[in-house]
C-alpha cells in the first residue's frame, strides 16, 4: 500500500512539475512628453552590460509635434531582459522636449520617474542641455555634430535589473 501511494505521488509530482508554464513577460517603456516638432525617438537596448548599442536591438517611434502631452510606448519582444538603454532623438536642430514622466515595466514590476529623476538615470551627450526652470531638454548642434542622445548609466542598470524578479515558471527554451 505504501508503495502504491509513493508511486502515485511521484507520478503526480512528475506530471504537474513538467507543465510548461512559460510566462510571456514583456519589457515596456512609457514616456509622457511634449514634443514641439515632429521627431523620431529610437530606443537602443543592451542584452549584456558589455555589449555595444546596435540597430538590431532598437525600436523606433515617430512622434508628431504638438503642444499637448503625448504618451509614447516602446514594447520589447517577449522575454527580453535589457541591461541598459540609449535614447536618441532625431528631429530638427534647435529643438526641445518636455519630459513629464517615464515608466520602465517588466511583468508586474515597474519604476517611474519625472524629468529630474531622468537626469540621475541617464547621461546626456553634448547636444542636450536641461533648463530646470522651464523643465525642458534642449537639443542643439555642437561643432557641426547633431545627434541628441541619453545613455543609461550604472544607476539605471541597477534599477532595471531589480525588475526581473525570479519566476518559478519562467524558463529558457534554447
Amino acid at each position: 500500500m505504501f508503495f502504491k501511494i509513493f508511486v502515485f505521488n511521484f507520478l503526480f509530482l512528475l506530471l504537474s512539475c513538467n507543465k510548461q508554464n512559460k510566462v510571456d513577460a514583456q519589457f515596456v517603456i512609457n514616456m509622457e512628453l511634449v514634443s514641439f516638432n515632429d521627431k523620431e525617438i529610437q530606443i537602443f537596448y543592451l542584452l549584456n552590460v558589455d555589449d555595444s548599442y546596435s540597430e538590431e536591438n532598437s525600436i523606433k517611434r515617430f512622434v508628431r509635434g504638438s503642444e499637448n502631452v503625448q504618451e509614447i510606448s516602446f514594447f520589447l519582444e517577449n522575454g527580453i531582459k535589457p541591461k541598459n538603454f540609449r535614447i536618441d532623438f532625431d528631429g530638427p536642430s534647435s529643438d526641445s522636449i518636455e519630459l513629464k514622466s517615464f515608466c520602465f515595466k517588466y511583468n508586474d514590476q515597474f519604476f517611474t520617474g519625472n524629468d529630474e529623476m531622468y537626469l540621475d538615470l541617464f547621461e546626456a551627450n553634448i547636444n542636450v542641455s536641461y533648463d530646470k526652470e522651464k523643465k525642458m531638454f534642449f537639443f542643439e548642434e555642437f561643432d557641426g555634430f547633431y545627434d541628441p542622445a541619453f545613455v543609461g548609466n550604472q544607476y539605471l542598470n541597477s534599477k532595471i535589473v531589480k525588475l526581473f524578479v525570479p519566476n518559478i515558471y519562467e524558463f529558457d527554451q534554447k
